[in-house]
């Protein structure tokens, strides 16, 4: 018979445990040697002590339930729930980069925050340079030239480039107004219309080049015009053309423009528009990154430029210091301006322009014994 499940409840609380009468030899064994285990391990630490009567007891017991396999089970040992150890969660870590270094700087046609947008006093410049060219070209009056004849170099290079028929003058005449057209419209239809506005979609960035390149265009035609006013330098052909004259025929002795020699406009214009070219490539991927897109275009601009100002010289529409003050001027106007653009470098380290060449184009005088033009000189 075993004990009911309530007295053995009761008996565990006295701290003693009836168990059948098969076992009591099992449980005098184990009384037995827990005495011992008392008298020999005394000396030792609480710990073992602990640890080897639970080792006893457990193998004790199971023998117990062993031999009485059809018996009721003995009573189930107490149980100590253990509540579960909360969570922490893991601190999120930011992926900041460090302070030293640099963020990755935008790719592509951008107008970057380093470079100032056109600001107002460029837009009273601009404007008023446009207002005064149109003045002169509405009330502008031709009077009689106040400086003629050759300077330096300018009677040698006449003598070296200038057609022998009016004919052969017409045809580079018209070589001269395609560069110069060209030149103009270049920068504008091209490279800010169709190339960044269309191509990149990049609005703000043409509406920037847009600017620059007419504050570029009006500073230079208004020098142009201003200087054909005042100065009045006789152009070269009038001095073979009219009755008694060695070419009476020629067809400009007759029309107006006679004494607007100094400077050459037609160069002047198409120098600004090869140099407004050279540096919006230099500085923006306009044509891709590597930069050979923008380095053609610069040299081919500049080579027309170039080109058209020796058409001047076979036109005999100028002599040659003409050509080279107005290649000057159109330089220094297409260059300045968009510098003080561009000339804020990144601070980032511009992917975009990191790969950009840097390359220098101006005009050289090509001066001989008995030859003098112009010619182009450049550093890739």
């Amino acid at each position: 018979m075993t004990q009911p499940r309530d007295n053995l409840s009761q008996r565990a609380q006295h701290g003693t445990v009836l168990f059948p009468k098969a076992s009591e030899k099992r449980v005098s064994t184990v009384g037995a040697r827990l005495a011992g285990m008392r008298a020999t391990f005394m000396p030792k630490l609480c710990v073992t002590r602990l640890a080897s009567f639970s080792l006893v007891m457990s193998f004790e017991l199971l023998s117990v339930r062993a031999a009485h396999a059809g018996d009721e089970p003995p009573p189930s040992l107490p149980t100590t729930s253990v509540a579960p150890s909360p969570v922490v969660a893991a601190p999120i870590v930011s992926e900041e980069k460090p302070s030293g270094e640099k963020p990755t700087p935008p790719r592509g046609v951008v107008w970057h925050q380093e470079w100032p947008k056109f600001q107002p006093v460029e837009y009273g410049i601009t404007g008023a340079m446009l207002l005064g060219t149109g003045a002169f070209i509405v009330f502008g009056k031709e009077g009689d030239p106040n400086w003629t004849g050759p300077i330096l170099f300018d009677e040698g290079a006449r003598n070296a480039f200038r057609a022998n028929n009016h004919k052969t003058r017409q045809a580079w005449q018209i070589v001269g107004d395609a560069f110069y057209y060209g030149g103009l419209a270049y920068p504008f239809i091209v490279d800010t219309l169709a190339v960044t506005w269309i191509g990149h979609k990049a609005p703000k960035v043409a509406s920037q080049m847009f600017l620059i390149n007419t504050e570029a265009f009006a500073i230079t035609g208004f020098f142009s015009f201003l200087s054909n006013a005042t100065i009045r330098r006789q152009r070269p052909y009038v001095r073979e053309c009219g009755a008694g004259k060695p070419d009476p025929v020629f067809p400009d002795c007759d029309v107006a423009g006679q004494s607007e020699g100094f400077y050459s406009g037609h160069t002047a214009i198409a120098f600004t528009g090869a140099a407004l070219t050279c540096m919006h490539h230099a500085n923006l991927p306009l044509y891709g990154d590597n930069g050979v897109g923008g380095a053609v275009a610069c040299v081919t601009l500049m080579t027309g430029a170039t080109v058209g100002g020796v058409a001047r010289l076979i036109a005999d529409k100028h002599y040659a210091s003409d050509v080279i003050v107005g290649a000057g001027v159109g330089l220094a106007s297409g260059i300045i301006v968009p510098w003080l653009h561009y000339r804020h470098r990144s601070k980032t380290g511009d992917a975009s322009t990191a790969n950009q060449p840097v390359f220098t184009i101006a005009p050289a005088p090509l001066l001989s014994p008995t030859t003098a033009g112009l010619g182009a000189m450049g550093l890739f």
